[in-house]
């Protein structure tokens, strides 16, 4: 018995210094213990913030154990130099739940892959969008033919005491029956009509997999400072001229306007898992092959040296006293606006951020040229303080929508 009793200290011994040995291979942080790594620290709720507490403690690249090593790096230039001038090194995927469950099959889509799938599909993507008039008028036309279809269901529930969005879930049901839908209606001896159809004759020729969009949900902000931007929407386009794309340029604070939600709805803190292909080194810190990388996109769009109160929604921010030129970042040359980068930056950043900023500006501007936001009757204002899954989600609120037309605004 004493034998097996002294086996058994040796074996948890040795064990315990290789793990300990094993661990000083990767950036400081946390000290995790065998098996559970620091899952046992791990804040579920507002996990992005947590990571904040963690980079005052251990520094801006630091190493947490779930239990498989995750390197998280904050802050814009650290970000920077990972993910673009290092960004060959990083462009891995995790494979690892929960990155799997969005993936039809193994390794598919864009988002989620990894390797030669992954550069073959953001390769068609891209190309597919270019003929489709992505950056092109054909494509914003497009848009604005969306954005009236938008405006005229506001206006047709314009009566309605609640409307009630549908839940993201929902939204992946929806999507999923009109890929089947475009599916069915594949002709290959057709020229395509539609994404879907264009990216089914690329698989038809050999090609695989299907790629997802993001979905933006951020009204909330609207309502607090959306006067000044239909002020500027009526001064540049009036009230009945649909806004175009040309019109941005002369529309200053709107474009801030949009941006600063971008900024302040943080819809994506923890960016999409990278993995490192190779040994590799970031801010002087020595990260393993194969090892699970999280950037911290919400550590650059909250940063306090880059913007100051930067919990508060103030699209002034980003101009100077003349409303009209962009404002430096403090400590260096750089545009502030150049530090907004909700869709990840470098290799793996979003392939549809052109036509998604696009959007944006078109849905936002048309809205407010349209509308009226006011509080609900109770006078109670939305709370901005978002639930947290994968995304950042706005808590569901009340807000009323008003026609202009036939409507006087005070």
């Amino acid at each position: 018995m004493f034998w097996v009793i002294l086996i058994i200290i040796v074996f948890i011994v040795l064990y315990l210094a290789k793990y300990y040995a094993y661990i000083k291979n990767y950036p400081k942080g946390p000290m995790p213990i065998p098996l559970l790594g620091n899952l046992h620290q791990l804040k579920t709720h507002n996990t992005h913030l947590y990571f904040d507490e963690l980079a005052k403690a251990y520094g801006d690249v630091f190493t947490v154990f779930m239990p498989r090593p995750v390197v998280i790096i904050t802050k814009f230039q650290n970000m920077k130099e990972a993910l673009i001038r290092r960004g060959d090194d990083f462009v891995g995927r995790s494979g690892l739940f929960p990155d799997n469950i969005f993936q039809s099959v193994p390794n598919g889509g864009i988002t989620f892959a990894s390797g030669d799938s992954w550069r073959e599909q953001r390769r068609i993507s891209l190309r597919i969008l270019k003929d489709f008039g992505m950056g092109s008028g054909i494509m914003v036309d497009q848009i604005m033919r969306s954005v009236r279809t938008f405006i005229d269901h506001l206006n047709s529930i314009s009566h309605k005491q609640h409307v009630d969005l549908r839940w993201p879930i929902q939204l992946k049901v929806f999507i999923r029956e009109q890929v089947d839908k475009q599916k069915a209606q594949f002709d290959p001896c057709k020229e395509p009509q539609t994404f879907v159809h264009a990216l089914l004759l690329e698989m038809h020729k050999g090609n695989r997999f299907l790629c997802n969009n993001p979905n933006w949900c951020v009204q909330p902000f609207l309502i607090l400072k959306y006067h000044r931007m239909r002020a500027e929407i009526i001064d540049i386009v009036g009230k009945d001229r649909r806004i175009c794309m040309a019109d941005k340029l002369s529309m200053p604070y709107c474009t801030v306007a949009v941006v600063e939600i971008q900024r302040r709805a943080n819809v994506l803190p923890q960016n999409v898992m990278h993995r490192t292909v190779k040994q590799t080194m970031v801010s002087g810190h020595c990260i393993p092959a194969n090892t699970l990388v999280l950037p911290q996109i919400s550590s650059v769009l909250s940063d306090s040296s880059l913007f100051e109160n930067p919990d508060e929604f103030k699209p002034e921010r980003f101009l100077q006293d003349d409303g009209k030129t962009p404002h430096k970042a403090s400590s260096s040359s750089t545009e502030l606006l150049q530090y907004v980068v909700p869709f990840s930056m470098g290799k793996r950043q979003c392939a549809g951020e052109p036509l998604a900023r696009v959007k944006l500006f078109l849905i936002l501007t048309t809205l407010l040229q349209n509308f009226i936001l006011e509080k609900p009757l109770d006078g109670a204002l939305p709370d901005l303080e978002p639930d947290f899954a994968f995304f950042a989600f706005p808590k569901q609120y009340k807000l009323r929508i008003v026609p202009i037309s036939g409507c006087e605004e005070s």
